[in-house]
């Protein structure tokens, strides 16, 4: 009796040691197919066993086998089949083109920058105001100068500034500038002078010492010559601005109209 017992006692031992064997083994197998797919050499060590260096794998090279637990032979591990290498991710990040600049148009013409140190000048606006022009009229002897060239006088001569006081009566201090052209032989009547006074207010002086002296010139040929005393009753006074005309003349209307040439606006 005791004999079987002892007999089922060894057979119950020896089952379970297979059964441990065997179960260790199938760990230890699943334990490497673990790190062929994973790709990486770390694997469950057996407090009771010593783990070996972990060594980089490669695809040639066998994977580093687990010591068997003591008391237990080891066996040699089947190579495992080289898993595939997971493939690379086909999509790139794709890096942007560089920006390429942008070539001018060959019809436009690159504008061209001012040179430094040139300044730039100003813009002229079409829309600004202009200044009015200075009117500038010729002076008093020129418009004389004029008229005679126009209208055929008999020969006269210019009369000087000290004379002016006996003749007219006039004080030149009242004048801008004045001119008075009167016969050089004592046969004619003919007479111009232009008067430029240099207030307005002194017209009507200018223009009473006008008729004096025509009023003199008639009496000098009331009895001498009947003809240019008809002349000096028919003289003419113009005024216009600050200009003062005084003509005996037979030609006095066209006289008067190339005066009034210097006066009109454009």
């Amino acid at each position: 009796m005791k004999s079987k017992a002892i007999a089922l006692l060894v057979a119950t031992t020896l089952t379970a040691g297979l059964l441990s064997a065997c179960s260790s083994k199938e760990e230890a197998v699943n334990n490497q197919e673990t790190v062929t797919n994973d790709g990486s050499p770390s694997a469950e060590a057996n407090p009771n066993t010593e783990t070996a260096p972990e060594k980089e794998s490669s695809p040639d090279t066998e994977a580093p086998s687990v010591d068997a637990a003591p008391g237990t032979e080891a066996k040699p591990t089947p190579t495992p089949v080289p898993g595939k290498e997971p493939v690379a991710n086909k999509d790139k990040q794709q890096k942007p083109a560089p920006n390429k600049e942008q070539a001018p148009n060959k019809g436009q013409t690159p504008s061209k920058d001012p040179a430094p140190g040139k300044e730039q000048p100003p813009s002229k606006d079409p829309g600004a105001s202009k200044e009015p022009a200075v009117e500038t009229k010729p002076s008093v002897k020129e418009m004389a100068d004029e008229m005679l060239e126009r209208v055929k006088q008999p020969m006269l001569i210019e009369m000087k500034i000290d004379q002016l006081k006996d003749t007219y009566g006039l004080d030149p201090a009242l004048l801008e500038e004045f001119t008075v052209r009167y016969p050089l032989m004592n046969v004619k009547t003919n007479e111009i002078a232009i008067f430029k006074v240099k207030d307005e207010k002194e017209i009507a002086t200018v223009k009473l010492a006008i008729e004096k002296r025509a009023t003199v010139v008639q009496k000098q040929f009331e009895f001498y010559l009947p003809d240019q005393y008809e002349n000096a009753k028919n003289y003419k006074i113009i005024t216009n601005g600050k200009y003062v005309l005084f003509l005996i003349s037979e030609s006095a209307d066209e006289l008067g109209k190339a005066f009034s040439t210097f006066f009109k606006t454009s």
